[in-house]
């Protein structure tokens, strides 16, 4: 199995802001292209970003126009599978 690389914030109006992983520094940036095996998780246990906050960051720029719009849904797609996670800003 691999981490998804198909993942977009959608505002009210279904316009869609890719990540932008050239705005994380590498350490913590996510990593789509990483395996995961079972029992395991990215980022990898003793990396820097799992040790920081837990987890790779996606960062969005989104105008604060849209972000006043709600609400904001992150679509994550993996082949035929789709997962919408409403966020609360």
């Amino acid at each position: 199995m691999r981490a998804s690389d198909d993942v977009v914030v959608r505002d009210a109006f279904g316009e869609a802001f890719a990540p932008r992983p050239e705005d994380v520094a590498a350490p913590f940036r996510y990593a789509p292209s990483r395996a995961i095996r079972p029992g395991t998780c990215v980022p990898a246990e003793g990396s820097a970003a799992r040790s920081r906050f837990g987890g790779g960051a996606l960062v969005f720029e989104i105008p604060l126009q849209d972000v006043r719009e709600t609400p904001l849904v992150m679509e994550i797609r993996d082949g035929t599978e789709r997962g919408r996670l409403e966020l609360r800003l």
